[in-house]
């Protein structure tokens, strides 16, 4: 079942569209995502904002605030990088989509269900979409899946690790979550790279869970 924490009722959920002929050449075969979610009533998440790519050629295809619905209790900032001042300018400055129905709206003009959704903990973001996708590449699995060997389909995923962790594992990079404007599009931009540098190197990466499960025996240790 979907976590209670998010703000889209369960019964507005709905599965991606299918392929629509006559608009073929506006769908993507594969997208990186990537939003931002902020506090609301009764310690719900509401999307604040989007950021998506083009995996295969990197074009931007959306880079919006999101305004909520619901009156903002907890905007999250040292996470999300936005305020109440950034989204009151981007109000002002017609910078905006009309909450989470909008955004989904937005989004299906470029994904149909056959298209790939690329991202970190992708569950939070279809979530807050209120979108049912199945073909997704989410690279906190593939990450735990990794550390994990053998899988199998009841096999429990014990830690998943976060974007920064990965980033800096897998790209040497050291990033700033939530400070810059564009965090979500530069999070969709990370993922695509951390996805395409699995695919290019599987030793390294089986080299890296090594490492990590190394590291989590030695926590259990202690």
């Amino acid at each position: 079942m979907r976590p209670s924490k998010y703000s889209v009722p369960s019964y507005q959920f709905r599965a991606t569209p299918p392929q629509v002929e006559s608009l073929m050449k506006r769908k993507r075969h594969a997208i990186a995502l990537r939003c931002e979610m902020v506090g609301v009533s009764n310690g719900r998440l509401a999307l604040a904002f989007i950021g998506m790519i083009d995996f295969l050629t990197g074009d931007i295809l959306i880079n919006k605030y999101v305004r909520p619905a619901e009156k903002v209790v907890d905007w999250r900032s040292e996470v999300t990088g936005v305020t109440r001042l950034i989204m009151n300018r981007a109000i002002d400055d017609d910078e905006i989509l009309e909450g989470w129905q909008e955004a989904r709206q937005i989004l299906w003009e470029f994904v149909d269900e056959d298209t790939v959704i690329v991202g970190h903990s992708l569950n939070f973001d279809l979530e807050a979409l209120g979108i049912c996708h199945t073909k997704v590449v989410d690279f906190a699995i593939v990450a735990a899946e990794a550390v994990s060997q053998p899988v199998s389909p009841t096999t429990s995923i014990n830690r998943v690790w976060d974007l920064k962790a990965l980033v800096k594992g897998f790209l040497t990079m050291d990033i700033e979550i939530g400070k810059s404007r564009h965090g979500a599009l530069e999070g969709a931009y990370l993922a695509r790279d951390v996805v395409i540098w699995c695919i290019r190197n599987p030793e390294q990466l089986k080299m890296w869970a090594e490492d990590a499960r190394a590291e989590m025996e030695k926590q259990k240790i202690k």
